[in-house]
């Protein structure tokens, strides 16, 4: 997890999904989970190439009141209010949209490690069925 892809490489994968190759065989082909490939997909489309570098770390993209968090944000996420929108809304409607905004996120990086753990287990299973082992996978406990 967290390895490092080359710009010309997220290029040729957006490309290639606008070309309409299936996203499955994008993602069995190249190892990258298909929610990657399409928050890349979008990236390109809003920012073009300079959207595909970002160096490493928290994902961003989901937007933070600036009422909440003491700063503004420089890029909205995707369908989000706004300037103006959030502009009108008081105090307490820009902090539960912060805090919605939140929750999003925190569900989003849920459903990626539950994506991945599904991946390992059903890799687990496939190289075991294939060795004439059981399929199944080994205890948790110790």
């Amino acid at each position: 997890m967290g390895e490092k892809r080359s710009v010309e490489f997220k290029v040729s994968l957006v490309r290639r999904l606008e070309a309409g190759e299936r996203v499955t065989d994008l993602e069995r082909e190249s190892g990258v989970f298909r929610s990657q490939i399409y928050r890349w997909r979008a990236s390109f489309a809003r920012d073009g190439e300079a959207g595909l570098e970002r160096a490493p770390g928290r994902q961003r993209g989901y937007r933070r009141s600036g009422a909440v968090e003491g700063t503004a944000p420089e890029v909205p996420a995707p369908g989000a209010p706004s300037e103006a929108a959030l502009a009108q809304l008081g105090p307490e409607a820009r902090a539960w949209v912060s805090a919605l905004e939140r929750t999003v996120a925190r569900q989003q990086l849920e459903l990626d490690f539950f994506s991945e753990a599904l991946q390992r287990v059903e890799e687990s299973r496939r190289s075991m069925n294939a060795a004439g082992e059981r399929a199944s996978t080994p205890p948790s406990r110790r």
